[in-house]
């Protein structure tokens, strides 16, 4: 197969032909990022992946050294009005990778696994952000073709022709420069999250090598306004399952409920998640999330603000005064996130699982709570306890340049022969844990799908 032959395919057709006004500004530290701190919680909604205050904790315990000695830049952008009104950001960093080059993603990936993430901007504007952001991605061009480098110094480029039309007349109202880059990785987004899906397409157009990969999906359950409605819509072998829980623990005076309200139960509270969650996994002969250093410190500074802002739900239950199950969620805008768990191996025939989420749910229909989200992980005890999935997906999208589409085709090619092996060799494929799945490792895994639905 001629490769050069397959990318040329690939034509660049003209630059985005109609400029949307404004400019964009790159912050490329955490203080220049404090200049916009109350546009960009206005503009997250209060959800806790797109907080600012997720974002830059993340990029004080990871982004600003990678594993590997990676070198990284952030490269928050800012789209301004011609009244320095900011109607859009972009919370992105730049890394380098041996095989992609130099690649923008979005903060709060790696261990600690954002879900929801897109593109922030007032409501109406979506449209009008993608095609800008669009715009400021593609108004760098290099001087000639890239060498197949995998991430070499950067050379000096050269912008974009504009028609004399748009061309700014006032140096002041330009763009801050764009970076170089070869590769836009991003994961933990919705497939139907409406401004990065229009910014893909302005990028394809523009003659952007384009891949989307499935992702484990995010699910959601829509509360009901009472429990016994919430109860009848689940299946019949899961109603009368949660109902004999119900009716066994729920008023059983050796369970007890503990939930974090000052600081020294904040302390006490992490302990909890960390110990029972860490005894979990290495039961099962696995590390567990926080094996990790830097995992561990990046929740105790994010909980310890949620916790500031009432935003925390930090529970535990205790059976005869031993913690047995624990969750950890973030609360917003009537939905309730639970993004961790763990729960004591020993005491698997109390079903742990089942009733920490059971007691949760009870709790959140009680407090007015809309929707109760599990986040990313496709395991069946979601399902089984009545969420919907909300599909996820990991773009990746080469710069319209020579070296990297090729590299991205030549990916897209070495995945495909390697799905072709698997099924002459196991007869059925299955998802590349290092691409789509969430591990112990570097994920919030929470619970097994057998123990979670199948406990006696």
């Amino acid at each position: 197969m001629n490769i050069l032959a397959e990318l040329e395919k690939i034509e660049a057709p003209p630059h985005v032909c109609e400029s949307v006004p404004g400019r964009i500004v790159r912050c490329r530290s955490r203080e220049e990022t404090d200049r916009f701190a109350r546009e960009w919680d206005a503009l997250a909604g209060n959800h806790p992946f797109r907080d600012r205050l997720w974002n830059m904790h993340w990029w004080d315990v990871y982004g600003r050294e990678l594993p590997n000695g990676r070198s990284t830049e952030l490269c928050v952008l800012v789209w301004l009005d011609d009244r320095d009104r900011v109607r859009a950001l972009a919370p992105w960093y730049l890394r380098r990778h041996p095989l992609w080059g130099r690649m923008v993603s979005f903060l709060g990936e790696h261990e600690v696994c954002g879900d929801y993430l897109g593109l922030l901007c007032r409501p109406g504007l979506e449209g009008a952000a993608a095609r800008r952001f669009a715009e400021y991605l593609l108004g760098v061009q290099p001087t000639e073709d890239d060498l197949i480098s995998g991430g070499g110094p950067i050379r000096e480029s050269r912008p974009c022709r504009e028609s004399k039309r748009h061309r700014r007349s006032d140096h002041d109202r330009a763009d801050s420069p764009c970076p170089r880059w070869d590769v836009l990785d991003w994961a933990g987004v919705e497939v139907a999250e409406p401004t990065v899906s229009c910014l893909v397409g302005h990028l394809r157009q523009a003659g952007c090598l384009v891949d989307q990969l499935p992702a484990p999906s995010g699910w959601r359950i829509a509360l009901p306004a009472a429990w016994p409605d919430y109860l009848a819509g689940l299946s019949s072998n899961a109603r009368r399952r949660f109902r004999r829980i119900a009716k066994q623990y729920f008023q059983d005076p050796r369970l007890q409920l503990r939930r974090v309200t000052t600081e020294e139960e904040l302390c006490d509270g992490l302990a909890v998640l960390e110990r029972l969650h860490q005894a979990l996994w290495n039961h099962r002969g696995l590390p567990g999330c926080f094996a990790s250093q830097r995992f561990r410190e990046f929740h105790r500074r994010f909980a310890r603000d949620m916790a500031a802002q009432d935003r925390l739900n930090l529970i535990w239950l205790e059976w005869e005064g031993r913690p047995v199950v624990v969750e950890y969620q973030f609360s917003a805008d009537r939905t309730l996130y639970t993004y961790q768990s763990g729960m004591d191996p020993e005491a698997m025939h109390l079903s742990p699982g089942n009733l920490g989420n059971l007691l949760c749910i009870e709790a959140a229909i009680r407090e007015g709570y809309q929707y109760y989200d599990f986040c990313r992980g496709d395991e069946p005890y979601k399902a089984y306890l009545g969420a919907q999935p909300r599909p996820m997906c990991r773009w990746r999208i080469a710069a319209p340049r020579l070296a990297p589409r090729l590299r991205l085709r030549l990916w897209q090619w070495a995945k495909s022969a390697r799905r072709f092996a698997r099924l002459l060799t196991d007869g059925q494929t299955s998802p590349e844990s290092s691409e789509t799945g969430r591990t112990p490792e570097n994920a919030n895994a929470s619970r097994s799908d057998a123990e979670a639905v199948g406990e006696a």
